[in-house]
C-alpha cells in the first residue's frame, strides 16, 4: 500500500486517512473515539495502527513509482504553512530553549525596519533546531516555510499570500549538497535519475544548496518579468518579512551579498533598492546580531 503525506495529511494511495476515519465513526462505529477510528482506518488499510501508518507515510517506499510523480510529491511537500513545536521533543529543545529561541527571533524580526530589504538569518549546524523554530514562527505569524533545496522555484514564484501573512521562510538543510548555481551545461548529457527506493533517499539525491538568496540572483532580477523576484514580492507585501536558514553567519552574509545589485544615479535610491542588513540569530550561541551590509557597487549591477 502506498502510504504518504500530502499537504500535511496522511494518505493511502488516493484515500485520505482522516476522512476515512470520520466516515467510520459516522456510519459504522459511532461508539469509538477519534483516535480509535484512526486506528481502525489504519488497520483496514493494512497497518497495525495509525502510529505505524504515519511512520510509514513519512518515508514511503516508492519503488515502482513514476519518477516524475515522486519528484512532484517532494516538491509539493517542500512548501508548507507552519506548525507549532510538537509536544514530544529531544531534551535539548526543552521549554527553556523554546522560549529563548523564540525570543531571539522576535528580537530580530522587530529589528527589521519598515520598507527596507533586510533578512533574518537563522544559523546553526545540522540538528540545531532551525527548521523546528522557523515552522513554529510561521504558524504563529502566518506565511510559508519553503524547503528551497527541494522546491520548484516556479512554484515559489506562484505563492499567494494572505493579507495577514507576515513571514516567508527559505529553509535548507545544512548538510553538504551540490550548489544550485552549478547547473548542467547546455548540451551536456543528462545524468540518469537515481534509483527509486524511499522518498528520503530521493530527497537526499536531489537536494541542492543555494549560495545566494533564491529568486534574487543576477539571472532572476535581470531576466524574469517584474513581480517575480524576491524583492518584488516583499515590496508587494509591506508587512512580510524574510527569514532564511544557513549553516553559519558567513554563509548567511555571503548569500545576501551575492544577490544582484541595482544601481541608480541617486545614492539614496541605490541603498533603498538593495539588501541592507542581516539580522543573525545563532542557535549555537543563542544570540542575535545585526550586520550592516557594505554598499559597494557590483561589477554585474543593473542600471536603474
Amino acid at each position: 500500500m502506498d502510504f504518504h503525506f500530502r499537504n500535511g495529511e496522511a494518505f493511502a494511495g488516493r484515500v485520505q486517512i482522516s476522512r476515512l476515519a470520520r466516515n467510520i465513526r459516522t456510519q459504522l462505529r459511532p461508539d469509538v473515539s477519534p483516535d480509535e477510528s484512526l486506528d481502525l482506518a489504519a488497520r483496514l488499510l493494512g497497518s497495525d495502527s495509525y502510529y505505524d501508518l504515519r511512520k510509514r507515510a513519512f518515508d514511503p517506499d516508492i519503488r515502482g513509482w513514476d519518477y516524475q510523480e515522486a519528484v512532484k510529491l517532494l516538491q509539493s511537500e517542500a512548501i508548507k504553512r507552519g506548525s507549532r513545536f510538537p509536544g514530544k521533543l529531544p531534551p535539548r529543545f526543552d521549554m527553556r530553549w523554546q522560549r529563548q529561541a523564540f525570543k531571539l527571533v522576535e528580537e530580530a524580526l522587530n529589528s527589521v525596519r519598515p520598507d527596507s530589504l533586510e533578512v533574518v538569518a537563522l544559523v546553526g549546524p545540522p540538528g540545531s533546531g532551525k527548521t523546528l523554530l522557523a515552522a513554529h514562527v510561521v504558524d504563529l505569524k502566518g506565511g510559508f516555510i519553503v524547503d528551497v533545496g527541494q522546491a520548484s522555484l516556479m512554484d515559489v514564484r506562484r505563492l499567494r499570500f494572505k493579507e495577514s501573512d507576515r513571514i516567508l521562510v527559505f529553509d535548507q538543510s545544512s548538510e553538504p549538497a551540490p550548489a544550485f548555481s552549478e547547473r548542467r551545461a547546455v548540451g551536456s548529457a543528462r545524468p540518469a535519475p537515481p534509483a527509486l527506493t524511499t522518498l528520503s533517499a530521493l530527497a537526499k539525491a536531489r537536494r541542492v544548496r543555494h549560495t545566494e538568496l533564491p529568486l534574487d540572483s543576477h539571472r532572476d532580477v535581470g531576466m524574469f518579468d517584474t513581480g517575480t523576484t524576491l524583492r518584488d514580492r516583499l515590496a508587494k507585501h509591506p508587512g512580510l518579512k524574510l527569514v532564511a536558514t544557513f549553516a553559519n553567519e558567513d554563509e548567511a552574509v555571503n548569500a545576501v551579498r551575492r544577490t544582484v545589485r541595482i544601481l541608480s544615479t541617486d545614492p539614496a535610491l541605490t541603498y533603498q533598492l538593495n539588501w541592507q542588513r542581516v539580522h543573525v540569530v545563532s542557535l549555537e550561541e543563542m544570540r542575535c546580531t545585526t550586520i550592516d551590509l557594505p554598499q559597494e557597487p557590483s561589477s554585474l549591477s543593473i542600471g536603474s
